[in-house]
């Protein structure tokens, strides 16, 4: 068996980021799943605690372009991050430049 790492989440409020969380917590790791919108937080602890891996699975909220949070996740236990799984499916052509940067270059630079 692997050894088991501490892994951050981000955007696993649904979609890959969900499911990566989710897979990763059953082959026995510790995850910190992250969401940025605070609605999707008590959904997916509902179905963390349904599929029994309340105890791999932390939940937060957190948003990387927060000054705030990212000084509470600074103290976080994590071995490895995985960093803005939860992206939106636009088209990047049809992002304004400071959506795009928003959402790509502050997340990367946060997670550093």
């Amino acid at each position: 068996m692997t050894q088991q790492k501490s892994i951050l989440v981000t955007g696993a409020g649904s979609g890959f980021g969900k499911a990566a969380a989710i897979g990763m917590a059953k082959n026995g790791h510790h995850i910190i799943a992250t969401a940025q919108v605070s609605s999707q937080v008590t959904p997916l602890r509902e179905e963390v605690k349904a599929l029994g891996l309340s105890e791999k699975i932390r939940i937060e909220r957190l948003d990387l372009t927060d000054p705030y949070d990212i000084k509470q996740a600074q103290g976080w236990d994590i071995d490895i991050a995985t960093v803005h799984l939860g992206s939106s499916a636009k088209k990047v052509t049809n992002w304004p430049r400071d959506s795009f940067l928003r959402k790509t270059t502050l997340p990367s630079l946060a997670a550093a």
